[in-house]
């Protein structure tokens, strides 16, 4: 019996049983349509599938505020990345539905700033 994943759907299909007590592995998937075996699939693949424009853009707003709050200390330009990074995340969260983490993160953009202003 082979499966097909909703996400890939026509593209992969698994098969029921493969790799150690047959469990599937995700690394072992037969192509559809081309004669062979299981193919190694390229890792561009699985993040393209499961991630959307949304996650990443949050990815790399919360990203950013953690690595310019850790280098607040070494410059005031740090400090107003920060404050840009928060704003990202915020608009983030008021995008995906998470609007109490919007909020919270525009409060934190408003200290950063302040913050900023003064030093």
């Amino acid at each position: 019996m082979v499966r097909t994943r909703s996400a890939l759907r026509g593209l992969w299909r698994w098969p029921n049983t493969s790799g150690r007590n047959g469990r599937r592995s995700i690394y072992q998937r037969e192509s559809v349509g081309m004669s062979g075996g299981h193919q190694r699939p390229h890792a561009f693949v699985r993040l393209r599938t499961g991630m959307d424009p949304l996650t990443i853009f949050g990815a790399v707003a919360v990203t950013a505020m953690m690595l310019f709050y850790a280098l607040e200390r070494r410059s005031r330009i740090f400090v107003l990345l920060f404050a840009g990074a928060c704003l990202a995340a915020s608009a983030y969260a008021f995008l995906q539905g998470a609007w109490p983490f919007g909020v919270v993160e525009l409060v934190w953009s408003g200290v950063a700033l302040r913050r900023w202003w003064i030093r």
